[in-house]
């Protein structure tokens, strides 16, 4: 449903609750909202780039600006479709693999939009954002006692709306705090910090020395980056997002690694795997 028109969203709304709620026994309407509340603040993030990169030329101007491809990355790997929606043209970079700063190429592609079509997107989300949070402090007041209460403590209306929790963030700690015993301090906010820039981004940041964690099953930390990627996106698994976790965690620096298969590698596996992790 991203790219829709507020209006179609809460159409929508009441079916795809229904249906989520069909579709296993432990779903509710808390975990649901959150889920989408997730979802869309993402999807927000990485328009709300765009539009930034643009806006300075002025609205008259924007549409016939070229950015660099990689602005949008994010977008694409969220929802290739809103991409194709404000395409207007690609193509080629007339300077390409030229250092714009130490360890960086320039896109081989710069990429031109329609400013309006973002920009309407931009309302849209705007507003289904706004209707999530909402519909969340109501579910969550009613909350039934047979339900899993949210892990968020939510705060009056309009603290919230004022100080946002980062819902990003906020399923990153989710799933990586149960494992921070195993991490020095320092190591814990590095991969916390460089998952939470990727997804906002689209691109990991260089880093100088690797992630080191103690003695610790692979595949449960693999699972648990899975699931914040499972949360942060409905892309499939991608080769940056592995090739991470390869070159800066020390757990999976052993394994090995053939980009153009590495759905085939164990690597790959480790992160599908459906191991349930132990209880710290």
């Amino acid at each position: 449903m991203l790219g829709c028109t507020f209006k179609e969203y809460v159409e929508n709304f009441d079916e795809k609750l229904a249906d989520y709620l069909e579709e296993y026994a432990d779903n509710t309407s808390i975990s649901f909202l959150e889920n989408q509340k997730l979802l869309f603040g993402h999807y927000q993030n990485q328009i709300q780039n765009i539009l930034s990169e643009l806006i300075i030329y002025g609205e008259e101007n924007a549409s016939e600006v070229f950015l660099e491809s990689n602005i949008f990355e994010g977008l694409k790997k969220i929802d290739i479709d809103s991409y194709q929606n404000i395409l207007i043209e690609e193509k080629p970079n007339d300077i390409q693999r030229l250092y714009v700063r130490v360890g960086e190429y320039r896109s081989k592609l710069k990429v031109r939009v329609n400013f309006t079509t973002l920009k309407n997107i931009n309302t849209s989300v705007d507003k289904i954002v706004e209707f999530l949070h909402d519909k969340y402090l109501k579910f969550q007041s009613v909350c039934s006692d047979n339900e899993t209460k949210p892990s968020i403590d939510l705060k009056s209306e309009e603290s919230t709306l004022e100080n946002p929790i980062d819902p990003v963030l906020q399923k990153i700690e989710k799933y990586l705090k149960p494992y921070s015993h195993l991490l020095l301090d320092e190591d814990y906010m590095l991969l916390t910090n460089s998952l939470l820039h990727y997804f906002k981004t689209g691109n990991f940041s260089t880093l100088d020395r690797k992630i080191i964690f103690k003695k610790i099953n692979k595949k449960e930390i693999a699972w648990a980056l899975n699931e914040i990627y499972k949360f942060c996106t409905t892309a499939d698994l991608s080769i940056e997002y592995i090739t991470f976790a390869y070159e800066y965690i020390n757990l999976f620096e052993n394994n090995h690694l053939d980009k153009e298969k590495f759905q085939n590698t164990n690597l790959y596996k480790y992160f599908k795997s459906n191991l349930k992790p132990r209880k710290y």
